[in-house]
């Protein structure tokens, strides 16, 4: 399901947990579009819902993954660290 509204996705967050609920599971956590505004290293996507990683720092970790594949040898540490 895909919401264009806030409201309307806040609404289909609560009833599908309060569905889930009667089902027996347990959800706790619930956040509000409001909540959800700012997500620190990622983007919102538009016109869909959702996260995405920076295409700035994509363009950025793509260059540094080319140059660690091009050394002779991957040194494994530089690697975990991106």
């Amino acid at each position: 399901m895909l919401a264009k509204e806030a409201d309307t996705a806040n609404s289909l967050m609560h009833q599908t947990g309060d569905d889930l609920e009667t089902l027996g599971f347990s959800v706790e956590e619930r956040y509000s579009c409001a909540l959800l505004r700012k997500a620190p290293g990622y983007e919102r996507t538009h016109p869909h819902p959702g996260f995405r990683f920076p295409h700035h720092k994509s363009a950025v970790l793509a260059v540094a993954l080319d140059w660690i594949v091009s050394c002779e040898y991957v040194q494994i540490e530089t690697l975990r660290a991106l």
